[in-house]
């Protein structure tokens, strides 16, 4: 009987070992779990706020690539200005040139013109004076 009690007694404290060990089992379990679920949470936010630091340098490029578009196409409307301006100054260099000659090629016509009236005039006043001198 005394050892019937003592079977008893160790199968009660087999069965209690047990009970706690499934208990520590259970609250390891439990607490793995929330340790996997804040990993699990940290890596999602993680992972959100690469996200938005991706969104953000790519706004970030292609603002900057905008930019440098806008500065391009300025730069190429300057330069067409400077061109239409350096043709338009070249055409009316060219026109004024011309003008020019054509204005000195009038005074030359002119004062030759004005030569050949004088040589006349005097040629007439020669031939008039020696006309009074036969008379």
């Amino acid at each position: 009987e005394q050892e019937l009690q003592q079977q008893r007694e160790e199968e009660e404290r087999l069965e209690e070992e047990e009970r706690r060990e499934l208990a520590a089992t259970q609250v390891q379990a439990a607490r793995r779990g929330q340790l996997a679920r804040r990993h699990v949470s940290g890596l999602r936010e993680t992972r959100a706020h690469m996200r938005q630091q991706q969104q953000r340098e790519e706004e970030e490029r292609l603002a900057y690539e905008q930019e440098l578009q806008q500065q391009r196409e300025e730069e190429e409307r300057l330069e067409e200005e400077e061109r239409r301006e350096l043709a338009a100054t070249q055409v009316q260099a060219a026109r004024r040139g011309q003008l020019a000659r054509r204005h000195v090629s009038g005074l030359r016509e002119t004062r030759a013109h004005m030569r050949q009236q004088q040589q006349r005039e005097e040629e007439e006043r020669l031939a008039y004076e020696q006309e009074l001198q036969q008379q």
